[in-house]
């Protein structure tokens, strides 16, 4: 069964991704989050050429995003958008309402369940 995630995705974000999906000839998005850095989790953006197996499937302005099921309740209520941020250098941003803490050169974050 499909478990439905409050996930919001800008209007920059969108073309970001359909632009990336676009250039890679890939079938949508995929979005999961795995052990990196120094806070404790990554997020981990790829284009695939298909919808990888026991993944969520969201549709945003004909963008197909896909979350990971295994750690799809990280991605509760995040909202994703593509910002510029400084020297003009644009980055996907995610406001995850699940983080409480962010490394000092943002790669990683400590999720509140996971607070030690």
């Amino acid at each position: 069964m499909s478990q439905a995630l409050n996930i919001t995705v800008t209007a920059e974000a969108q073309a970001h991704f359909k632009a990336h999906i676009t250039a890679s000839k890939s079938a949508g998005g995929r979005l999961s989050m795995k052990p990196n850095g120094c806070a404790g989790y990554g997020y981990d953006v790829t284009f695939p050429n298909k919808k990888p197996d026991d993944a969520l499937e969201y549709e945003f302005e004909g963008v197909l995003i896909w979350v990971d099921s295994a750690c799809s309740h990280l991605f509760q209520g995040v909202s994703i958008d593509y910002v510029q941020r400084s020297l003009g250098q644009k980055q996907l941003v995610f406001d995850n309402p699940q983080v409480a803490s962010m490394c000092g050169c943002g790669e990683s974050v400590q999720l509140k369940d996971e607070e030690t």
